[in-house]
């Protein structure tokens, strides 16, 4: 990610890179600590198994709140990875 501490409501980059050759279809982030609906994360290919994305989330009523990337190949399979990743207030 491109910030260490996103914040909701602020754009923020997520990047990362496969050794072996994915196609990644349809991604996506749920909230953990409180579900807060799918929010649709649109990947683009940058060069061999490097992929990157701008994504945002909605602010809720915790002070942290944990949200977890979902990632699905074109198979529809989820990635065996799936980070969590954390906003505060």
């Amino acid at each position: 990610m491109d910030a260490d501490t996103p914040k909701p409501e602020t754009p923020f980059g997520i990047m990362f890179k496969f050794e072996e050759p994915i196609d990644i279809q349809t991604a996506y982030l749920e909230g953990v600590s409180m579900y807060m609906g799918k929010i649709p994360v649109s990947f683009v290919k940058e060069e061999s198994g490097k992929w990157r994305a701008e994504a945002m989330v909605g602010s809720c009523n915790l002070a942290e709140m944990q949200w977890k990337l979902r990632v699905f190949d074109s198979n529809d399979d989820e990635l065996n990875f799936s980070p969590s990743i954390y906003t505060y207030r």
